[in-house]
C-alpha cells in the first residue's frame, strides 16, 4: 500500500492512534487525511510513528490541528 486517502471520515485523534499502530504502512508515500476532526495531538501522533518513514505527502486539509500542530 503506497497510497490511503480517507478524507472526511471523522476519524478524529483516536482513529490516528490507530493508523500509526498498523504495521501495513510502512511503505505508505502518501496519506491524506482532510476533513477528519484532527487536532495538534493527532498530528504529533503522526509525526511520531515509526511506520511512516517513507511518507512523502501528508495531506491534512480541514482539520483544526492549530499553529502548533502545523509546526510539527
Amino acid at each position: 500500500l503506497k497510497e490511503l486517502y480517507l478524507w472526511n471520515n471523522e476519524i478524529g485523534e483516536n482513529g490516528v492512534k490507530y493508523l500509526i499502530h498498523c504495521k501495513h504502512f510502512e511503505k505508505l508515500e502518501k496519506l491524506s487525511i482532510g476533513g477528519n476532526n484532527i487536532k495538534e495531538n493527532g498530528v504529533k501522533y503522526l509525526i511520531e510513528c515509526k511506520h511512516f518513514e517513507k511518507l512523502k505527502e501528508l495531506n491534512l486539509n480541514s482539520n483544526s490541528i492549530g499553529e502548533n500542530g502545523v509546526r510539527y
